[in-house]
């Protein structure tokens, strides 16, 4: 390998601040339809059982629908990923959810809301695993997520706002198709992720097809802790908008506190950008995981608005702070970001169950008996983390110190 002088040296520094410029704005874009709807989905879930008179189960199975199309489409795609023009599907994977947006808001019972929003999610569950293959060209990944996170934060706050403040006054129709403009936003976005498939996803294929990365057949744990994050989440998130009217608190002001939370969320993530640096990306996970499963019990057993209020800027805070350590975690394993792709599907799949399984819970003992369902879950995303795991690698990046050969 030559020596490189001092000026290239620089000039390769440049290089790969510039590539993680690049990739932050097109995190950016992919995040936006994903992390959008988790703050404006229990919205939609009161006004379609104000407006078009859908039970608790109902309107929970909507919403699971979509997940599971999510899920499913992330988990296909991960599979793809070494073969998947990225930007390519990126851009038509945001084309197909503004579709779906549009025919959602046309949709009046619960068999078309459920495949229409399910169409969409088909779309966002592709460009999820996007996520993950575009990650996997960085060390640094959960930083450069971070970072993303805060701008979309951003991006994400003043949508709320805007779509809780609308909300009451327009239409369904009117409010879906204005939704339609996140979808276009990703699409220009897109031009930002590099051409191809992720070259770390390559070189790791014909690793592992000549034998190398002994124990490449293990279960990682890091998978687990995902998906009790997302059941457990779930599980509260979705009749967010319930409780609070519990509480006496009119949507409008729900849809205020939730835009508040976009703030927690972008603090969140800063702290995770910031303490990415000390290498300790397990305990932040678990520290993490901790807060978030506490705030979700807070929220469903909030006495009042203030401590409502709170629970869910914890919740928004911690799963902005956890899900970079997470994702950093499960990229350990140097597969171009099929593991970390995985996880994220198989939480959406069975996370999808969740709001269901809450309504059922909600509809038979009261919204307050969800807490046993989330601390369970609680309990159960932080022991896998506990447990430790032969490492495939004697180091963390093998992928990317090969392609960083390359490059020299």
């Amino acid at each position: 390998m030559p020596e490189l002088t001092a000026p290239a040296v620089q000039a390769d520094r440049s290089d790969r601040t510039g590539a993680r410029v690049v990739s932050v704005f097109a995190l950016v874009g992919l995040l936006l339809a994903y992390n959008l709807g988790l703050n404006i989905t229990p919205i939609l879930n009161g006004l379609w059982t104000e407006r078009l008179g859908l039970a608790p189960r109902q309107a929970g199975l909507v919403i699971s629908a979509q997940f599971a199309m999510m899920a499913i489409a992330t988990m296909i795609t991960a599979r793809l990923l070494q073969k998947l023009n990225v930007r390519r599907a990126a851009m038509v994977s945001a084309v197909g959810v503004g579709v779906a947006y549009v025919a959602t808001g046309y949709a009046e019972n619960p068999a078309l809301l459920a495949l229409c929003f399910g169409l969409a999610g088909i779309g966002i569950g592709v460009q999820m695993a996007c996520v993950a293959a575009l990650l996997s060209r960085h060390e640094k990944a959960e930083r450069i997520y971070a970072i993303a996170v805060v701008l979309a934060s951003f991006l994400i706050a003043g949508l709320t706002i805007a779509f809780a403040s609308a909300a009451p006054d327009l239409s369904l129709h009117v409010l879906f198709v204005g939704l339609a403009i996140i979808p276009a936003a990703q699409f220009l976005l897109s031009f930002f992720i590099p051409r191809g498939c992720a070259p770390q996803a390559a070189v790791n294929a014909k690793r592992a097809g000549e034998g190398e990365g002994e124990g490449t057949r293990r279960f990682p744990l890091v998978i687990l802790s995902m998906v009790f994050m997302q059941v457990g989440g779930m599980a509260v998130w979705a009749f967010t908008e319930r409780v609070g009217h519990q509480l006496g608190i009119p949507t409008a002001t729900i849809g205020n506190i939730l835009a508040a939370t976009a703030v927690s969320a972008i603090v969140g993530a800063a702290c995770a950008a910031a303490l990415s640096r000390f290498h300790m990306r397990r305990p932040m996970a678990i520290i993490g995981l901790l807060v978030f499963g506490l705030s979700n019990l807070s929220i469903v057993g909030a006495p009042d608005m203030p401590i409502f209020t709170i629970a869910l800027l914890g919740q928004a805070f911690a799963l902005t702070f956890t899900l970079p350590f997470l994702t950093a975690i499960a990229l350990e394993e140097n597969d171009g970001g099929r593991t970390a792709a995985n996880g994220i599907g198989l939480a959406m799949l069975l996370g999808a169950i969740s709001p269901y399984v809450a309504g059922w819970i909600a509809e038979n003992h009261g919204l307050q008996a969800i807490v046993v369902f989330s601390g369970v879950a609680l309990a159960a995303s932080v022991v896998p983390l506990l447990l430790r795991q032969m490492p495939k690698a004697a180091h963390a990046s093998p992928v990317l110190d090969a392609a960083s050969k390359q490059q020299l």
